[in-house]
């Protein structure tokens, strides 16, 4: 079976989005182990960016993943990684 870990920063506020993240990983959950961590949103002005991306690394090292490669967007960061073994 396939694990997906997905980190997000930030809280779902609105409620028609947290159940639709609710119905998609009851729809998925015959598929595939979805694991979902929400993390605190940095209210840094300067350093938000880094401060999230550090614990966005923070969370997937300790759910035991080693990061391959990091990507930095305009807006965001996209972090590629595989479980250890």
């Amino acid at each position: 079976m396939v694990n997906i870990f997905v980190v997000c920063v930030g809280k779902l506020k609105e409620k028609y989005w947290t159940e639709a993240v609710a119905e998609y990983s009851r729809r998925l959950g015959s598929y595939c182990r979805l694991e979902i961590v929400e993390l605190k949103e940095s209210r840094l002005p300067d350093r938000a960016g880094a401060a999230e991306e550090e614990a966005v690394k923070e969370a997937m090292l300790a759910n035991n993943f080693e990061i391959l490669e990091i990507h930095h967007m305009k807006d965001w960061v996209s972090i590629t990684a595989k479980p250890k073994k």
